[in-house]
């Protein structure tokens, strides 16, 4: 009776140390310590990321390149960027009226085909739909073909994301440029800044 009473004793000594074991720690609900989130005070934008950058488009200055002038208001920032593959670039930012970021671009490379023009319209406007089924969501689309001066140009509607976009291309000689503007979506569809950024771009030419 008394062996029997021991091994009872020992049995329910093992089961309730077994029954403390501590949970492992993969077992564990984990738990997150998520920082509230922080609001955007007003005094944390600044003129193109919120606020409209000052300046008029009526008051121009003009950059002179070897190759091309283009006007832009004179409180924009021109930059010319570095040179990549052989394709000079200039940049016309910080815009009047842009609350963010909108932008004028010259880009040029050197072509001594017959028609780099027009291969460049139509590579632009025809889809790959053989490589990308979905290339024709992306396409570009002719918007006039009125010249800038006396040089043959074509205007474009291009897709660029969360912008408004278009290009125009022209070329001189051996030489092809691409115009393009940019409007972020976050300005809304907004015609009249659409309007000068094509005019800005519409004042380039091709120096002689």
């Amino acid at each position: 009776m008394v062996a029997y009473f021991v091994i009872a004793l020992v049995f329910l000594t093992a089961c309730s140390n077994g029954g403390s074991r501590a949970t492992p720690d993969s077992a564990k609900t984990p738990v997150v310590d998520r920082q509230p989130a922080t609001a955007v005070s007003s005094d944390s934008l600044t003129a193109g990321y919120g606020l409209p950058h000052p300046g008029r488009w009526d008051a121009t200055r003009e950059y002179t390149d070897s190759l091309f002038t283009i006007r832009y208001p004179s409180s924009a920032i021109v930059e010319e960027k570095p040179a990549r593959d052989g394709e000079r670039e200039v940049w016309v930012s910080e815009l009047p009226t842009c609350r963010w970021p909108c932008y004028v671009t010259v880009r040029i490379r050197r072509d001594t085909s017959t028609a780099s023009m027009d291969t460049a319209v139509r590579e632009e406007t025809t889809p790959d739909t053989i490589n990308n089924p979905d290339a024709a969501d992306d396409i570009a689309s002719i918007r006039d073909t009125l010249p800038l001066g006396n040089a043959r140009a074509v205007h474009l509607e291009t897709y660029c994301g969360d912008c408004t976009s278009g290009e125009l291309l022209t070329s001189h000689g051996s030489w092809l440029a691409r115009i393009e503007y940019s409007l972020d979506d976050r300005d809304g569809y907004n015609q009249p800044l659409l309007s000068n950024l094509v005019a800005v771009a519409r004042t380039f030419r091709w120096r002689e």
